[in-house]
């Protein structure tokens, strides 16, 4: 179960992260961005507790992917502690026809793995197959 003081130990002590990425994480772990329920008006919103993170609650907008995700956090002892959606960012992208354009991009979630912290998007399978087979074509 993470404290605060075992987040600095992750960062500065344990994974030696970027002044960039340590920034990021200590977002997620101080105010996340995530308001549930805002933009996605037909999601099921649920405020979970999670053990790894000393009483607080995770919030998540669906009941499928991102619950089931956070389910096999809670289990999983290679994540050390989720952390909710963090703020956005920007990041460059790129069309089909080879143009790159700056857009923002929220994830679902930080994780702090023993290997170092991860940043998840959660999908169901369908999104994913379609995603694959439109950008193979």
């Amino acid at each position: 179960m993470f404290s605060e003081n075992e987040v600095y130990e992750y960062i500065y002590t344990k994974h030696t992260l970027s002044e960039t990425a340590a920034d990021y994480v200590l977002q997620s772990w101080r105010n996340p961005s995530r308001m549930v329920g805002t933009h996605a008006k037909n999601n099921v919103v649920s405020f979970v507790p999670i053990k790894k993170l000393k009483g607080s609650t995770y919030s998540t907008e669906s009941r499928l992917p991102e619950r089931g995700f956070l389910t096999l956090c809670e289990f999983d002892d290679d994540v050390l502690c989720p952390l909710d959606q963090p703020d956005p960012i920007q990041i460059q992208r790129t069309r089909k026809n080879g143009t790159k354009y700056w857009s923002g991009y929220t994830p679902d979630a930080v994780i702090l793995t023993r290997s170092g912290p991860r940043v998840v998007e959660v999908k169901p399978e369908n999104v994913v197959e379609d995603f694959l087979i439109n950008t193979a074509s």
